[in-house]
């Protein structure tokens, strides 16, 4: 089932003829869009719904494909902490032992 928010981000994405796909599991239903910037190439967007009450979680994830090297976890395991207690609202973490997420969880209106 496509949830309500999904379904007008999807919209909003078509309108302004953003490139994207909707999807859905058993649970959520998701839009996700890729970009690209002056520093980074492939950045990948997702925004999940798992209710017909308009919650969203965002996930930015890919970054070009770049991963954190073992070597440098540690150090940038530091860098992520200092940006989480920067950004109250906003999760910086690395996923699957080597890549780089940003997470934000939108409360239900």
């Amino acid at each position: 089932m496509i949830f309500p928010a999904t379904q007008e981000i999807s919209n909003y994405f078509t309108m302004r003829e953003i490139k994207h796909t909707i999807g859905e599991t058993d649970t959520t239903s998701y839009v996700e869009a890729g970009f690209n910037g002056k520093v980074v190439k492939g950045v990948i967007v997702r925004f999940f719904s798992s209710s017909d009450h308009y919650d969203i979680a965002v996930r930015v994830g890919n970054f070009g494909g770049a991963t954190v090297p073992p070597e440098r976890r540690e150090e940038m395991l530091e860098v992520l902490n200092s940006l989480n207690c920067r950004f109250r609202f906003i999760k910086f973490c690395i996923i699957n032992g080597d890549t780089i997420s940003v997470e934000y969880d939108l409360g239900q209106s």
